[in-house]
């Protein structure tokens, strides 16, 4: 069975295969914010997020096409599982980036800052506070 050029995606961002990615990112077709059912309707960029692989969240939003605040199945944003996780890098790339809703809350009207709280990312917080 030939996979979808998404679950070929989503196969190479966790295998971490960037020159795969930007080569299925070439492709007019793709849909790089498809989201996987059976993985809570997360993104590739979701994914990324949570693996902290700076690089390929990158080269994700290098892609005009990303929806960078494209929900989970939590309505949680790819932003707020970068907090979730501390992944401080990929928080601070997404405050740079234009267009990314820094207020959304999660389904549990949960925010970016109680993500990094709850979880004990003490860098995460004092960088989302200076960014308040």
């Amino acid at each position: 069975m030939v996979k979808s050029l998404e679950e070929q995606l989503f196969d190479a961002c966790v295998a971490g295969q960037i020159e795969v990615i930007k080569q299925l990112l070439l492709d007019p077709n793709i849909d790089p914010n498809a989201s996987n059912p059976s993985d809570l309707n997360r993104t590739p960029l979701h994914n990324t997020c949570k693996d902290g692989q700076l690089e390929i969240v990158k080269l994700l939003l290098s892609d005009p096409r990303i929806d960078v605040n494209k929900p989970d199945k939590y309505d949680s944003t790819p932003l707020y599982i970068a907090c979730e996780y501390g992944h401080i890098e990929i928080v601070r790339l997404f405050l740079s980036y234009e267009g990314v809703e820094i207020n959304k809350v999660d389904k549990y009207i949960w925010t970016l800052f109680f993500a990094a709280c709850k979880n004990g990312h003490f860098e995460v917080i004092k960088l989302l506070l200076n960014f308040y």
